[in-house]
Formats: C-alpha cells, sequence, structure tokens
C-alpha cells in the first residue's frame, strides 16, 4: 500500500498534467476557431460557385399549403399499365405547358397512379387538365379522386364486389355508432374504390364525415 506521503506526490503529479492537458486543449479549441474559414470566405475561393448557382431558402415560418393528390384508377383491365398512364399523363402536362408542380406519381396497386402535386389546388387543376384532354374522353376511361384533406378517412380492406352497399352499411353502423347522428343517418360514403390482390375485393376508402358529430 502507498504511504501518505507518496499519495499526496501521486495526486499533485495527476493535477499538474490535468491542468496541462486541459490547457493545451483549450489553446487548440482557439486555433481552430481563428483558422476556421467562414461561409462568405469559402464562397470567395478559387473555383467556388457563384452566389446566384447557390440554392438559398428561407421560411417565413408560416404554415405551407398542404400537399395535394389526385387518385386515378382505370375502369377496365386493359388500361391497367403504369408506365403507358404515367406517359399520358406526362404527355398531357407537356402539350398544355403546364406549370403544376408535381412533387411524385406512384403506383397503386390495381394498376392506378398517386399524382401529389405542392398544394392541394394543383391537384384539382391536375384533375380538370386530364378531363379536358380533346384526344380522348379520359373519365370514360379512369376513374378520378382527390381526397379530402382535412376531413378523416376509414380504409376498409378486402371487400368483397358482390357486397351491397347498404348491408355494408348496416353492419359498420351496427358497430360504430359514430358514423350515424340522432336521427340514424349515415354520415359515410365510399369516395374510392382499389382493387384488392384477391380479384373478387376490393379497398374501399371512405368518409365518415365525423365532424357533423362533434
Amino acid at each position: 500500500m502507498l504511504s501518505q506521503t507518496e499519495r499526496e506526490i501521486a495526486c499533485r503529479d495527476f493535477h499538474d498534467k490535468l491542468e496541462v492537458c486541459n490547457t493545451k486543449l483549450v489553446e487548440e479549441v482557439k486555433k481552430e476557431v481563428k483558422t476556421t474559414r467562414t461561409f462568405a470566405q469559402v464562397a470567395q475561393l478559387p473555383g467556388a460557385p457563384s452566389h446566384r448557382s447557390i440554392p438559398l431558402t428561407f421560411s417565413s415560418g408560416l404554415p405551407q399549403e398542404p400537399e395535394g393528390v389526385l387518385l386515378i384508377q382505370p375502369k377496365t383491365d386493359i388500361h391497367k399499365d403504369f408506365n403507358k398512364i404515367r406517359a399520358l399523363i406526362l404527355r398531357i402536362m407537356n402539350e398544355n405547358n403546364s406549370v403544376i408542380r408535381v412533387r411524385g406519381m406512384t403506383k397503386l396497386h390495381g394498376g392506378g397512379v398517386k399524382i401529389v402535386t405542392a398544394e392541394e389546388a394543383e391537384s384539382k387543376l391536375t384533375k380538370q387538365l386530364l378531363l379536358g384532354y380533346d384526344k380522348e374522353k379520359l373519365e370514360d376511361i379512369f376513374e378520378m379522386f382527390i381526397p379530402p384533406q382535412k376531413d378523416s378517412q376509414l380504409i376498409l380492406y378486402n371487400v368483397n364486389k358482390e357486397m351491397e352497399m347498404d348491408i355494408l352499411k348496416e353492419g359498420l353502423l351496427s358497430k360504430n355508432r359514430f358514423l350515424e347522428h340522432e336521427n340514424n343517418k349515415t354520415h359515410f360514403r365510399v369516395e374510392f374504390k382499389i382493387p384488392a390482390r384477391d380479384k373478387s375485393n376490393n379497398h374501399l376508402i371512405t368518409n365518415p364525415e365525423t365532424k357533423k358529430n362533434l
């Protein structure tokens, strides 16, 4: 075991070494701060991109408009080629010099297309543009639906295509009282159908309209 004197000497030695290390660390930090270039200095270096080519975005702090969504579902099996539908939509937009900001086009199960635009208003313009296509009557080929932004949705999976809507509503109302008001009038409607993997079924997108019960 170390004696009292040896322990005191060891502690003083450790304290001195720790103080030296801390001092060196502080000096290194000061040196890095002094030698680190600012953004303005980096921008002025030879070969640096000009300020015109540097994309700058500023947030106003205000809430942005919600994205728009347009769902397109073919009514027949012969129009379920996603790539052809996508090409048709892009061609129509190009022919009309459309300035609609499309953020994405993804495939829906069953051959449909989901178009996401920068704002809800642009999804409505997209639908009008497609419905106004004069070379082909697209409303006879495709079902187009813009889901509501604020209303909640209820998705019913694997509903048999032969299911009658009245029977479906009765079954839903027997288990979910929030879907009707005091006079037993239903507060939901089927907005859109998506084919399920089982060809005998559909997925149903419904709008419960729950706000009417609040």
